[in-house]
């Protein structure tokens, strides 16, 4: 018997590189490079090395093989952290090899302007991982205001500065003032400190310093130009107060006037090409600048008549929301007054007499505007007269007319001049002067008185006490007896220059009826005209022609009885027996007796 006894095969296997801790490791080949089948044990590990073995399947007369697969640690770069730098300082390159041998590359590209996260990539082969590093960028301070102006009073150009309150401002409002140091130097090298605070500047009107800020945590800090500036300031000086006349014929209080007139005295010697004057209704929109009045050059006070403040802004052009000044000038509109004269005594009449020409009373006249701050000026006619200044005036010559009063208020700037008063009438009258009386014949049917008076006045007269008539003096069916008449000067409203009484005036006449029925009127009968003359005899006889008494005109009258006994009513006749002209007269007639 032969018995074959078959060699021995080693499985053959390609050699799996070195791999890195936790690289992906596929599993083994089940079939050797020469063909022979089997598996692998222990279970493929890709995070330590590892001695697999390979065991043939049966019936191969095949032998065991191992195969170790090397698992390399993962190595971490390490590379010395770069410092916080300030923006634009010089950033070096990363180093491409770390502190531990690994090579490799960074990216992004380095940035000096702002904090960077760069990753270090490995080169492969290395088992080495990424790694990153920030580094930090810090800003630079920033200056928000690199600029001061002032405003100096001086007009040399200089002016303090109080630079350390200027801080806040340059440092702005989101750098905190606690967080950054701020420096003033004269040198752009920032070697030579700005001497003191406040700082005056060494140039008239303009001059250049540094400032430099540094942050307190960072350091960095910049140092840049700080300008200094000087401008001449504004001045606003009040002008005098402005008093106008209402002299536009609305007399209301408003008036125009050109507001551009009192720039000069606003001014007062600033040139006007480089300072500008704006007026305004209130005061906060003169320190603002804004809504100033439109064509102040002619302005109308309608919001406030009489009286209204205006405010005034005086800018610098160049920079005229910082060099301004502010005034204001009260303007105020006069009213143009109106006198009203009137009388002292309540009258306007002259009494002159008509013979003499001689002025009997006064007219004392006044004007209802009266103070110590008025002057007067009164005229005749429209004629000033001469020395009238007080705010009465005495008309005590014979001087009618029309007189008026002009009134000049002394107090105002102004001097405003009034309106002439209304026209104020005097007149010139007096008292009757008698010419003569007549009166009608005796016994006429109608008897009459006329009297006749010349004179200045416009004469009533008045008969006894009755009326008081505008009848030229003429009276009729006038009774019989002594009669009065009273002539008033009429030429006002109330008697004005007196009266004149003109006495016994008689009217030769007898009473036509009588009624003694002792009521106290016409209870007797005679003819009064002859009380005068005591040789004057009354016979009173019935119808039949019986005497039944004689009485005389200087006596009591006849009572209508005969020996104590009333007579009846009838008509009764009489004769009178008188003088006249030096010659005995008789008249005879009768009346009637009425009970």
């Amino acid at each position: 018997m032969q018995i074959v006894v078959n060699p021995n095969v080693i499985p053959t296997f390609t050699q799996v590189a070195p791999i890195c801790n936790g690289d992906t490791l596929t599993a083994l080949p089940t079939t050797s490079n020469n063909g022979i089948t089997g598996t692998w044990s222990p279970a493929i590990d890709n995070t330590a090395t590892t001695t697999y073995t390979f065991t043939p399947d049966t019936g191969q007369c095949a032998t065991l093989q191992t195969m170790e697969i090397v698992v390399n640690p993962t190595i971490i770069p390490v590379f010395t952290q770069v410092m916080p730098i300030c923006s634009g300082d010089t950033l070096l390159a990363l180093p491409t090899i770390s502190n531990n041998g690994v090579t490799g590359v960074w990216s992004p590209a380095i940035d000096n302007t702002t904090t960077t996260t760069y990753t270090f990539t490995p080169d492969a082969g290395q088992c080495g991982l990424t790694q990153t590093m920030q580094i930090e960028v810090n800003p630079i301070p920033i200056i928000d205001s690199d600029s001061l102006l002032a405003c100096s009073t001086s007009a040399d150009g200089f002016y303090a500065f109080d630079l350390n309150a200027e801080i806040p401002t340059i440092l702005g409002v989101t750098q905190n003032t606690a967080d950054f140091s701020v420096t003033f130097y004269l040198d752009a090298a920032a070697t030579i400190m700005v001497p003191g605070n406040p700082y005056t500047n060494g140039t008239a009107y303009a001059e250049t310093i540094y400032v430099t800020i540094s942050n307190n945590s960072t350091l960095c800090s910049i140092t840049a130009p700080y300008f200094l500036t000087v401008e001449d300031a504004a001045t606003a000086t009040m002008p005098n107060p402005v008093e106008i006349c209402d002299d536009d014929g609305t007399n209301d209080g408003i008036h125009e006037f050109d507001l551009t007139s009192l720039d000069t005295d606003i001014l007062n010697g600033q040139n006007d090409a480089i300072y500008e004057v704006s007026f305004y209704t209130n005061s906060l929109a003169a320190q603002n600048g804004t809504n100033p009045i439109q064509n102040p050059e002619s302005f109308v006070n309608t919001a406030s008549p009489y009286n209204q403040i205006i405010y005034i802004r005086v800018v610098n052009i160049n920079i005229p929301n910082i060099c301004y000044a502010t005034t204001s000038v009260n303007y105020t509109v006069s009213p143009i007054l109106k006198p009203i004269i009137s009388s002292l005594d309540g009258t306007n009449t002259l009494c002159v007499d008509f013979d003499t020409n001689v002025l009997q009373n006064q007219v004392t006249l006044v004007s209802d505007i009266q103070g110590a701050n008025y002057n007067y000026s009164w005229y005749l006619d429209g004629v000033i007269i001469p020395g009238a200044i007080q705010g009465s005036y005495v008309v005590n010559t014979v001087s009618p007319g029309l007189y008026t009063v002009s009134v000049i208020d002394t107090m105002s700037t102004a001097n405003c001049t009034s309106e002439m008063s209304e026209p104020f009438q005097v007149i010139q009258s007096g008292q009757a002067v008698f010419v003569s009386v007549s009166q009608s014949g005796t016994f006429e049917p109608n008897p009459s008185i006329t009297i006749i008076v010349e004179g200045y006045g416009d004469y009533w007269f008045q008969l006894d006490n009755g009326p008081i008539l505008d009848n030229g003096g003429v009276f009729t069916n006038v009774s019989g007896g002594l009669h009065t008449v009273n002539v008033y000067d009429r030429k006002t409203e109330n008697p004005s220059c007196g009266f004149i009484t003109i006495d016994d005036i008689r009217i030769i006449d007898y009473p036509k009826v009588f009624t003694p029925n002792q009521d106290g009127f016409n209870d007797t009968w005679n003819i009064t005209a002859f009380s005068n003359q005591p040789g004057a005899q009354i016979d009173i006889f019935d119808r039949y022609g019986k005497i039944l008494t004689s009485i005389k005109p200087s006596r009591g009258g006849w009572d209508g009885t005969y020996k104590g006994s009333n007579l009846p009513s009838s008509d009764y006749w009489f004769v009178l027996t008188y003088q006249e002209s030096g010659q005995i007269q008789q008249f005879r007639s009768h009346f009637s007796l009425k009970r």
